[in-house]
């Protein structure tokens, strides 16, 4: 008997002239997909079927194994199968991700790449009940609203899940029936994980009140996306009624019932974005809506949302002030309305306020290295004193809800990296230790007078 069904296939938007690129990591539910698309490619129900596998390279000579199984089971049901590998803890330390998050980020990007290389048209994977079960609990238990409830889609974009509808067991009992093996991943019993431990712990217990609570769980996601796809087509109705000059009606977006507000924004959000979102970033909105205009706040990705009278505008803003100062340690330095001070120190000197810092220049300045200070970039991103990893120095702000005036603070880099953020801390390479021997200590001042010159110049 078959597992995937002709109302399985329709549902995915599966035709006889699809052709499907499976994510093949070899364990038992990717195998039982790739066993259940070979048969519906047998059956001429898709037109080709071929195998992606990512070596996430963090399991050694055991994830060696596993890419030498997909290979062969592929090579023995005449399947093309491709694989692709990355540095997955480089990524995590560079941009301070968990391991799991930099390991999917490497994952997708490789699946779409060879999509496109090799002209499939859609990516399946072979998340399932039990797998909507725990996403819907992990996002419930981060405080999701609805939109995260909805769980995983059966299609979104090119990303296909032909299994939701089937419970692990079902696809355990399938391979069995069909004599298959599969490899099996030891880091899946790693309750260190918080997947697997709603996996382990939470769902069994609530297993304990009700036998069949993968199935309510996954019917309960199923009932709210309907909810969702149907507000979300109120929100788009709301949307272009709002669309003004080239922006959005601030008082028609205010009119609106917040749920629906919030899910205009969020669109928005997501289209200047690229739907790299966040609960806060429409909070953030929200409160610029009933704001004055002209005020102005930063996003990510060197965008802004501004009000421009009563319209409310997002992007690239014009007119953000630029500048790069060459600094010597033991000169004054004075750029867009600071004075910085600075002096050579034999040890540590404890900052007053975060706008001082003692900095070694040990492991950063050698004889062509060049300092200065400079207005923030897109995308600058730093690693601060003690953090796991850098990050994007407009999250750092949002985090910290710095004030707007403060945003445009000089930053102390070198020609790649950013040393110090004054208002907020120094890098975590340039941390003085018991052995640094070139420390500086740097003192940021507003300068008045600079002011008073920049409106006198702006006089004539």
């Amino acid at each position: 008997m078959r597992i995937l069904s002709a109302d399985d296939l329709e549902r995915c938007g599966l035709g006889e002239k699809t052709h499907v690129l499976l994510a093949f990591s070899g364990g038992s539910d990717s195998t039982a997909l790739l066993l259940a698309l070979h048969e519906a490619w047998r059956a001429g129900e898709i037109s080709a079927l071929s195998a992606a596998h990512f070596n996430h390279g963090l399991r050694g000579a055991d994830a060696d194994a596993d890419e030498r199984f997909c290979r062969e089971l592929c090579a023995r049901l005449g399947l093309s199968f491709y694989r692709g590998n990355g540095d997955v803890r480089g990524l995590a330390r560079r941009e301070g991700k968990s391991v799991e998050e930099a390991a999917r980020t490497l994952r997708y990007a490789f699946l779409l790449e060879t999509m496109h290389k090799i002209g499939a048209d859609c990516i399946a994977t072979a998340h399932h009940a039990n797998d909507q079960a725990e996403t819907l609990l992990l996002h419930l238990l981060r405080g999701a609203g609805l939109t995260g409830l909805c769980g995983m889609l059966p299609v979104r974009g090119r990303i296909i899940r032909p299994f939701l509808g089937k419970t692990h067991e079902e696809l355990l009992a399938f391979l069995r029936e069909r004599g298959e093996r599969y490899c099996t991943d030891a880091t899946n019993a790693d309750t260190a994980y918080a997947r697997n431990r709603v996996r382990r712990e939470l769902l069994p217990l609530m297993q304990s009140f009700q036998p069949e609570i993968v199935r309510h769980l996954a019917s309960t996601a199923s009932l709210l996306a309907e909810e969702e796809a149907y507000l979300q087509s109120v929100a788009d109705k709301a949307k272009r009624k709002a669309e003004a000059q080239g922006g959005y009606d601030r008082n028609a977006l205010r009119c609106l019932p917040r749920p629906v507000q919030r899910r205009v924004l969020l669109t928005i959000l997501r289209e200047t974005l690229a739907y790299d979102v966040r609960r806060k970033d429409v909070e953030r909105l929200e409160e610029l809506l009933a704001g004055q205009p002209g005020v102005c706040i930063e996003l990510r990705q060197g965008k802004h949302a501004w009000l421009d009278e009563n319209i409310l505008r997002l992007g690239v803003r014009a007119g953000i002030p630029t500048f790069c100062e060459p600094f010597m340690p033991g000169e004054i330095c004075r750029t867009a309305g600071w004075r910085i001070r600075s002096k050579t120190v034999s040890a540590y000197c404890p900052p007053s306020s975060a706008f001082e810092a003692c900095l070694s220049l040990d492991r950063v300045c050698g004889s062509e290295t060049r300092l200065y200070f400079r207005s923030r970039c897109a995308g600058d991103r730093f690693r601060p004193l003690g953090g796991p990893g850098e990050r994007l120095l407009s999250d750092v702000f949002t985090d910290r809800k710095t004030p707007e005036r403060l945003r445009g603070v000089p930053l102390l880099c070198t020609d790649n990296e950013i040393l110090f953020v004054p208002g907020y801390t120094v890098a975590e390479r340039v941390r003085v230790t018991a052995e640094s021997k070139r420390i500086i200590y740097i003192k940021l001042e507003e300068d008045l007078g600079f002011e008073r010159q920049e409106l006198h110049d702006g006089g004539h």
